[in-house]
């Protein structure tokens, strides 16, 4: 009873860390915005480096695909027809 309880409680440490790996890998992947009209990957967070003042005429500031996040760091999104889409 004791060898299946210690096997049971290893397999679920070891499910537990195969799951936490990938999600933390894709949490640290981030890449800078610098530029209107940059795409952010699934997945990915886009941290903008600067204010950003878009064309009016122009379709997005930026655009985030499924999943994506954006992190302002402090900085702001004007113009654009979206500022965020």
């Amino acid at each position: 009873m004791k060898r299946c309880a210690i096997a049971l409680v290893v397999g679920v440490v070891l499910s537990c860390l195969a799951t936490a790996a990938p999600l933390a890998a894709a949490a640290a992947r981030t890449t800078p915005i610098d530029t209107c009209g940059q795409e952010v990957p699934s997945h990915v967070t886009g941290v903008l480096q600067n204010d950003l003042t878009c064309p009016t005429d122009s379709g997005y500031g930026v655009l985030l695909d499924r999943k994506a996040h954006l992190d302002l760091n402090g900085y702001t999104i004007t113009g654009g027809y979206y500022a965020v889409s």
